[in-house]
C-alpha cells in the first residue's frame, strides 16, 4: 500500500510540472521584415525557434487565397501571374510547448508580367534572352527587365518552339539572331519595334503559321533566308530604307500573293522568291540593280513582273524568272544591259518580250521552253535578240550571208531562214556546234555577239562584220573553230571578251597586211582573247603576241626590255601577266587602253610612263609589280582601280594633283611600304578600303575638301604617318587610322558626323585630339589607346560613344560630358586613372552604360555649364551631385582654356575662395559652388645672349685662364 501511495504521488507531481512546464511556453514572434528581390523572391527576418512557415496569398482582384509551406524565411513569387497581392505570413512552432505567431500584417506585392523566358546579362548593361524557358502563348517582350533594357534575341533562342503562339518584342529589341525563331510552327504573328536595326539569318524561317510581316524602317538588310519556308506567310510591308533581300529570304512562302519591292532595294539575292506557289504580282523598285540568280524560280502562278519607272536595273541573273509557267508578258526597262542564262526557260505561256537596246547580252536558252518557241519556226527571236535556231538548221548550215542562213546544195545556194529586220543581238551558244558552218557576214543591225555564239564551228574559216555593226562579242565566242583563217572585225566594235578567238589555230590576220585587224573603236580584249591562234606563234622579236595593233600576250620565257610597236593601241586584260622578267617597256605612253591587270604580276618593271589621256587604270593593273619605282600620272585620270598597285613595294610618291582623280578604288595601294609623299589632289570623293594600308612611310597627309569618306582600314597601319587634314570628310571609316603610331595630333573637323570603331585605335604618339562641333557618333575603341593626350574637349554635336572608346587615356585629368550625349557604352573611358567627370547631366536621368565610368573616378553631376558648354560655371550640392568622389587622388580641377582653377565661391563673380577641391564635399546641401578661374600667363624664359663659335672659344679660354 505504501508503495502504491508513493507512485501515486510522483504520477500526481510530473502531471503537475508538465502542467506547470506547459503554462510557461511562449508565442512566437511575428515574421517581419518582408522584401522582395530582382528574381521575385519573398524574404523576411527569421523568427527564433520557427520550425516553418505559412504563407498566405491573397489575388486583391479576385479574393482567391492560396496556402503554402516553406522551411526557410523566404518563398519565391515567381510563379505568381501579373497582379496585385495581399502576402501574409506565419512562424509555426518547433517546439510542442511553443505557440505559432499570429499572422503578419499584410504586405503589399505587384507581380509584374513575365515571359518565362531565360535572360543574359550582356556587359552588365543591357539583357538578351538566351533561351525560349517556359514562355508559351502571347509572349510580350518587356522593354526592361530588372532595371535594364532588353536589347537582343540570341541565335536559335526560340528555335523550334512548339508552344509561342504571338510574339511582340519591347521598344529596345535592336537585334533578332540567327535562327532565332527558325520552326515555331505555332507562330501566328511577330510585332517588330522601330529599334530593331538586324534579322539574323534563318531567323523566321519555316515558321508556318505566319500571315503577315511589317518590316521597321530600322531594318535595312534581311539575311540569308529570314522568313523562308513560312508556308502561311500572306504578306509582306517592307521596310522603307530596306537595302537588300538576301538570298532565299522568302523562298518557300506559297501562300504570298503579292510583293512589291520598294525604291529603296538595290539587291534582290539569289532564290530570295523562289518556289513561292502562290505569288501572282512582282512589282521590282526603282533603286533595285539586280536581281540575283533564280530569284523567283518556280512560281507558277507568276501572272505579271511589274518594273517601277525610272529603273535602275542593270543586271537579272540566270534562271530569275525560270518555270514562271502563268507568265505571259514581259517588258525590260530601258538600262538593263544583262539578262542571265535560262532567265525565262520553260516560262511555258511567254510570248510577248520587250528588250530595250541597253541590252547587250542575253544568256543562253534564256527564252527556251516559252511560247516564243512553239509559235517560231528556223529562228526564234525575243524582241529583236536572236536566242535559238531550229536543231535541223543547225545540221545543215553552211553560210550566214548578210541576211540569210544558206545552206550549199551542190553548187545551188539554198535560203534556210532570214534574219528578222533589225535584229539586234545573238545570245549565248546560238550557233555553237554548227558542224557545216563555213562564214559568217553579220547583219548590219546586230551589235551584240553573245559567249559561245559561235563556239566550236569546226570548218568555219570567215568571220566578217559590217562597219558600226557589232559593239560586242562575247567571252569564248569563236573559240575552238580551229580553220578561222580571216577575222573582218567592223568599225563600232568596242569589246572583245575573255577567250573569244582561243584556240582558233589557223587564225593569222597579222599575215594578211593591209591594216589593224582590231578596229579603232576597241576599248577592251579579254585576257587570252587570241591564246593559241596563229598569232602567238608569231611574237616579235621582243617576245610580245600582238593582234593588229593591241598587245594581247607574250610568248617568250624571259623579256627584259621591251618596246612597243609605234601604232600601239591597248595591251589586253592579263597581257603580261605573271611576266616577272619585263623590266621596261617603252612605248606606253602612247597607248590609248591598258586593260584589267595587264601588267599583273611584273615583279621585274621599275618604270612606267601612261598616256596622259589615259582616265582610268584598271582593277589589278600593276598588281604586286614589287620592283616598280615610279610612274606618270595621266592628266586625264579620273579613277585608280581595285589592287590597281599591291604591293608596288618600291613606289616612293604618289602625285593626282596633275590630274581629276575622284575615286581611289579598294587596295589600290595596299602595301605600298616606300611610298612616302602623297598629294591627292582637289577632285577626290571616296577613298577605299584598304587603298592606303601599311604604307608605312607616308609623313604627311592632306585630304582635300571634296572627299567624303574614308573606307575601312584605308590609311591603317600607315606606322610613319606624324601629320593629318581631314578636309571635308563626313564618314571616317573603321580601322580608317588604326596603328597610325606616329600620328602626334588628331584634328576632327566640322565635316566629320560618324568616326567609325577602332578609327583611331592606338595612335600612341597623339598628344592632342580636338573636335569641332559637327561629330555625331564616336564608334567603339575609335580613339583607344592614346595614353599621352591630356585634354578632351567634345562638341555639342555628340551623341553616341561607343565602348573602349577613349580606354587607355591615362594623362587625362578633366572632362566635360554633356547632357546631350544619349548613349556611352562600357568601360569608355577605363583606365584614365586620373579623370574627373562633370556634367550637366542629372545622375538619373541618363541611360549611359553601366560600366560607362568602370575606372570609377569622381563624377560631378548637374553642373551648370557655360553657354558653349566649353567649362563649368557652377554646380549645386545635393544628395546625388557626386558619386565615387574618395576615389584615388580625389576630385580633380575643372578646366577651361587660358585659365587655371583656383576654387570654389558661394557668390557668382566673386573671386573669394570659400572651398577648395578637397572641402567642397563639406558643402551644406542646397549650396552652389561657383568656379573661380584666373587667367594663365605663360612666362617665357630670359633670354641668353647670341653666342657664336669665337664667343664660345673666348669663353672656354677665359675659363682656362681663370682655373690656372
Amino acid at each position: 500500500m505504501k508503495k502504491l501511495k508513493i507512485f501515486a504521488l510522483l504520477g500526481f507531481l510530473v502531471s503537475t510540472i508538465a502542467v506547470f512546464a506547459s503554462c510557461s511556453g511562449k508565442e512566437l514572434s511575428v515574421p517581419s521584415g518582408f522584401s522582395v528581390d530582382d528574381t521575385n523572391r519573398l524574404t523576411w527576418t527569421e523568427v527564433e525557434d520557427a520550425r516553418r512557415y505559412k504563407i498566405s496569398i491573397t489575388n486583391t482582384a479576385t479574393g482567391e487565397v492560396q496556402e503554402y509551406n516553406s522551411n526557410r524565411d523566404s518563398y519565391s513569387l515567381a510563379g505568381l501571374e501579373e497582379g496585385d497581392y495581399e502576402i501574409r505570413v506565419m512562424a509555426i512552432s518547433g517546439k510542442d510547448e511553443d505557440k505559432d505567431s499570429d499572422w503578419s500584417p499584410a504586405f503589399l506585392f505587384h507581380k509584374d508580367y513575365e515571359t518565362g523566358c531565360i535572360y543574359t546579362l550582356v556587359n552588365n548593361s543591357e539583357y538578351e534572352i538566351t533561351r525560349v524557358g517556359t514562355a508559351s502563348g502571347t509572349v510580350v517582350i518587356e522593354d526592361e527587365y530588372k532595371g535594364k533594357p532588353v536589347t537582343r534575341i540570341a541565335d536559335n533562342a526560340f528555335k523550334a518552339s512548339a508552344r509561342v503562339e504571338n510574339i511582340v518584342l519591347g521598344k529596345n529589341i535592336v537585334s533578332i539572331g540567327n535562327n532565332a525563331f527558325y520552326g515555331c510552327r505555332q507562330l501566328a504573328s511577330i510585332t517588330l519595334p522601330e529599334s530593331l536595326q538586324t534579322i539574323g539569318a534563318a531567323a523566321f524561317s519555316s515558321c508556318n503559321s505566319l500571315k503577315t510581316v511589317e518590316i521597321p524602317d530600322s531594318v535595312t538588310v534581311l539575311e540569308k533566308s529570314t522568313f523562308a519556308y513560312c508556308k502561311g506567310l500572306e504578306s509582306i510591308t517592307f521596310s522603307s530604307n530596306l537595302k537588300t533581300i538576301g538570298e532565299q529570304a522568302f523562298r518557300g512562302c506559297t501562300s504570298l500573293k503579292k510583293v512589291e519591292i520598294p525604291d529603296s532595294v538595290t539587291e534582290i539575292g539569289m532564290d530570295a522568291f523562289a518556289s513561292s506557289g502562290e505569288l501572282n504580282s512582282v512589282t521590282i523598285g526603282a533603286g533595285v540593280t539586280t536581281i540575283g540568280e533564280n530569284a523567283f524560280f518556280q512560281n507558277t502562278n507568276l501572272e505579271e513582273i511589274i518594273f517601277a519607272e525610272k529603273s535602275a536595273l542593270k543586271t537579272i541573273g540566270s534562271f530569275a524568272f525560270s518555270e514562271c509557267s502563268s507568265l505571259t508578258a514581259v517588258t525590260f526597262p530601258e538600262g538593263v544591259e544583262d539578262l542571265g542564262d535560262q532567265l525565262f526557260d520553260k516560262a511555258s505561256l511567254l510570248e510577248t518580250v520587250g528588250i530595250p537596246d541597253t541590252v547587250m547580252h542575253v544568256g543562253k536558252y534564256a527564252f527556251r521552253d516559252t511560247k516564243l518557241y512553239n509559235d517560231q519556226t528556223d529562228f526564234i527571236y525575243a524582241d529583236k535578240w536572236l536566242v535559238g535556231i531550229d536543231e535541223a538548221i543547225r545540221l545543215i548550215l553552211n553560210e550566214i550571208n548578210y541576211n540569210k542562213l544558206i545552206k550549199v546544195d551542190g553548187t545551188k545556194e539554198v535560203v534556210l531562214a532570214e534574219f528578222k529586220e533589225g535584229v539586234f543581238g545573238i545570245a549565248d551558244n546560238v550557233f555553237a556546234n554548227c558542224a557545216k558552218l563555213t562564214s559568217i557576214r553579220l547583219p548590219a543591225s546586230i551589235k551584240a555577239v553573245g559567249h559561245y555564239a559561235f563556239y566550236n564551228n569546226s570548218v568555219l574559216n570567215r568571220f566578217i562584220m559590217q562597219d558600226n555593226s557589232v559593239k560586242v562579242i562575247g567571252n569564248s565566242a569563236f573559240r575552238y573553230c580551229k580553220v578561222l583563217t580571216k577575222l573582218t572585225l567592223g568599225e563600232g566594235l568596242e569589246t572583245i571578251g575573255e577567250r573569244t578567238f582561243a584556240d582558233c589555230t589557223l587564225l593569222d590576220n597579222n599575215a594578211l597586211g593591209g591594216g589593224s585587224m582590231i578596229p579603232s573603236t576597241v576599248k577592251s580584249i579579254g585576257m587570252e582573247a587570241f591564246k593559241n591562234t596563229a598569232l602567238w606563234s608569231k611574237p616579235d622579236a621582243s617576245g610580245v603576241v600582238y593582234a593588229g595593233n593591241w598587245v594581247v600576250g607574250y610568248n617568250k620565257a624571259s623579256l627584259g626590255a621591251i618596246a612597243l610597236k609605234t601604232d600601239t593601241a591597248g595591251v589586253a586584260d592579263y597581257a603580261f601577266y605573271n611576266c616577272t622578267s619585263l623590266s621596261s617597256v617603252t612605248g606606253l605612253s602612247y597607248v590609248e587602253h591598258i586593260g584589267r591587270g595587264a601588267f599583273y604580276g611584273c615583279s621585274g618593271l621599275l618604270t612606267v610612263v601612261l598616256n596622259q589621256n589615259l582616265t582610268r587604270i584598271e582593277d589589278y593593273t600593276f598588281y604586286k609589280c614589287s620592283s616598280l619605282v615610279s610612274f606618270g600620272m595621266p592628266v586625264g585620270l579620273t579613277s585608280i582601280g581595285r589592287s590597281a598597285f599591291y604591293k608596288c613595294e618600291r613606289l616612293e610618291s604618289i602625285d593626282l594633283s596633275v590630274c581629276a582623280v575622284e575615286t581611289i578604288d579598294p587596295y589600290a595601294f595596299y602595301g605600298c611600304a616606300s611610298v612616302k609623299n602623297v598629294d591627292l589632289g582637289i577632285s577626290l570623293n571616296d577613298i577605299g578600303e584598304y587603298a592606303f594600308y601599311k604604307c608605312a612611310k607616308i609623313e604627311k597627309l592632306v585630304l582635300p575638301d571634296s572627299i567624303e569618306t574614308i573606307g575601312k582600314k584605308a590609311y591603317a597601319k600607315c606606322a610613319g604617318l606624324k601629320e593629318l587634314s581631314l578636309g571635308g570628310v563626313e564618314t571616317i571609316g573603321e580601322y580608317a587610322f588604326q596603328g597610325c603610331s606616329a600620328l602626334e595630333s588628331i584634328t576632327i573637323p566640322g565635316s566629320v558626323k560618324t568616326i567609325g570603331s577602332y578609327a583611331f585605335y592606338k595612335c600612341v604618339a597623339a598628344a592632342e585630339v580636338t573636335f569641332a562641333n559637327g561629330v555625331e557618333t564616336i564608334g567603339d575603341y575609335a580613339f583607344y589607346n592614346l595614353a599621352n593626350v591630356q585634354k578632351l574637349i567634345l562638341p555639342e554635336t555628340v551623341k553616341t560613344i561607343g565602348k573602349y572608346a577613349f580606354k587607355g587615356w591615362s594623362s587625362l585629368t578633366s572632362l566635360i560630358l554633356k547632357d546631350t550625349v544619349k548613349d556611352i557604352g562600357a568601360h569608355a573611358f577605363y583606365g584614365a586613372k586620373e579623370i574627373t567627370v562633370y556634367t550637366d547631366a542629372q545622375k538619373d536621368a541618363v541611360a549611359w552604360a553601366e560600366y560607362w565610368n568602370s575606372s570609377y573616378r569622381p563624377v560631378v553631376w548637374g553642373c551648370t555649364l557655360s553657354e558653349d558648354k566649353s567649362y563649368v560655371v557652377s554646380v549645386t550640392i545635393g544628395e546625388d551631385s557626386f558619386s565615387n568622389e574618395t576615389a584615388q587622388s580625389g576630385v580633380v580641377a575643372p578646366e577651361k582654356e587660358g585659365y587655371v582653377f583656383v576654387g570654389w565661391s558661394t557668390e557668382s563673380g566673386s573671386e573669394k575662395i570659400e572651398y577648395t577641391l578637397q572641402t567642397m564635399l563639406q558643402a551644406p546641401l542646397g549650396t552652389t559652388l561657383y568656379t573661380v578661374w584666373e587667367e594663365y600667363i605663360e612666362v617665357s624664359p630670359p633670354e641668353l645672349p647670341e653666342t657664336s663659335e669665337e664667343n664660345i672659344e673666348e669663353n672656354v679660354s677665359d675659363e682656362a685662364g681663370s682655373n690656372n
